[in-house]
């Protein structure tokens, strides 16, 4: 903006005096006031954005504002909200300097100085003492007011529409997110996949063992083919016995390697299969901290129980599927297993902070038992221990095909099928 378009926004900004400010907004290099008086609200715009630098008013849109905690913002909100809309001005010795006013009776008076000098630009709020600058305050360059005359003025509201086409574009661009959230999550698990497997392959390349065998037949030989395994300051035995150790630890790291292949397989395959709405759905579940939706109960194999909408039990028919269906619950939902007895666990999906009602928890512990392998018709009058605790304290153990885990802060409840 020139002096000029300066000039006629101010004149178009005078008509909000006597407002009163409600809010304060601050993103991208963009400060907003908002005005209100008698049920009719503006919205004093002071960007310093670097393809529209300008201060105008435009009536409150249905849009909501993004808001950036900088200390501009928070130090504007706490010292200027409530305040009344006095007066503006340019300072006409100074260019394009405008300072905006702000009082009450029962407040100081506050100030905010913009500077829209393109090598300067800066917005700057003082109240007595205390002040608060956008950027490190610098001193203006000379102002010639001779060479203002010839300026071409742009209608104000150009300015104005340009503004709120590119907020506007903002909302709608924000309303796709979940597309591009859902993108960027399937090429997270792609990259993640591609790097399991890579150093799946190269596990499985491992010459430890044909390494430990040789040793036991021809050292030389041994020390020939895999110059890179043998060390000539350890015994051969010492060594021989180092390599069967590796190659039993390789062998679980392998598994698990292979666990988590089909893992992500699994989840890819999800994720593709999902729409768009579904994903910001999911998203949306999520942010708010409610029951995830088991989305991969199609690839793992589960009983399910629905208790209430908002408290679903899931019980796994292998070892396998326990452990997926552990890792995907969230840390509140509960994990339950019979006490002493080697049966599958069962989870409680619920949502964050939702209380449960003992009736629900006997409900689906009844469920379960009537549903665990460990639980046969011959003791089924029998009263069982039951294991209840949240899913945060419950481990897996590395390594382990059957599935068991470690767990603590745990709730023992007996119970009958």
């Amino acid at each position: 903006m020139n002096v000029l378009e300066i000039d006629e926004s101010i004149s178009d900004i005078q008509k909000a005096l006597g407002f009163s400010v409600q809010n304060v907004y601050y993103y991208d290099k963009t400060l907003v006031l908002s005005l209100w008086q008698n049920h009719v609200s503006h919205w004093l715009v002071v960007s310093l954005r670097y393809d529209q630098q300008s201060i105008f008013i435009v009536p409150e849109q249905k849009i909501k504002l993004k808001n950036e905690k900088k200390p501009i913002q928070i130090f504007a909100l706490a010292h200027l909200k409530n305040l009344y809309f006095t007066d503006i001005q340019r300072v006409e010795a100074e260019g394009r300097k405008i300072q905006i006013y702000f009082s009450s009776a029962d407040s100081e008076d506050v100030m905010v100085e913009v500077i829209l000098v393109p090598t300067v630009l800066n917005i700057s709020i003082f109240k007595g003492k205390k002040q608060v600058h956008l950027n490190k305050p610098k001193d203006l360059p000379e102002f010639k007011s001779n060479e203002q005359a010839n300026l071409k003025v742009k209608p104000l509201e150009d300015v104005k529409n340009n503004w709120l086409q590119s907020l506007q574009k903002k909302s709608i661009d924000g309303s796709d997110q979940g597309r591009k959230t859902l993108k960027s999550e399937i090429e997270k698990k792609q990259k993640a996949l591609k790097k399991v497997e890579s150093d799946l392959d190269k596990k499985m390349n491992e010459d430890y063992y044909q390494f430990a065998l040789l040793l036991e037949t021809n050292a030389v030989e041994a020390k020939n083919k895999f110059p890179d395994l043998f060390d000539s300051k350890k015994s051969i035995h010492k060594l021989k016995d180092e390599y069967f150790e590796k190659q039993k630890s390789l062998k679980q790291k392998i598994l698990r390697s292979e666990d988590r292949v089909l893992f992500l397989k699994n989840e890819l395959k999800v994720l593709c299969a999902l729409t768009e709405s579904d994903w910001s759905q999911i998203l949306k579940s999520n942010s708010k901290g409610q029951s995830q939706t088991f989305n991969q109960k199609s690839e793992i194999k589960v009983r399910k129980l629905e208790i209430a909408n908002d408290l679903v039990a899931y019980y796994g028919k292998s070892a396998a599927d326990n452990l997926k269906l552990l890792r995907s619950a969230k840390a509140w939902h509960y994990w339950i297993h019979i006490k002493d007895m080697p049966s599958s666990h069962m989870i409680l999906f619920r949502d964050k902070n939702r209380e449960l009602k003992d009736v629900e928890i006997q409900k689906a512990i009844v469920w379960f038992l009537n549903e665990a392998h460990g639980v046969s018709k011959d003791n089924s009058a029998e009263a069982f221990d039951v294991l209840m605790t949240e899913c945060r304290y419950v481990r897996p153990i590395k390594g382990d095909k059957l599935g068991r885990v470690n767990y603590s802060h745990e709730r023992v409840l007996r119970a009958k099928a």
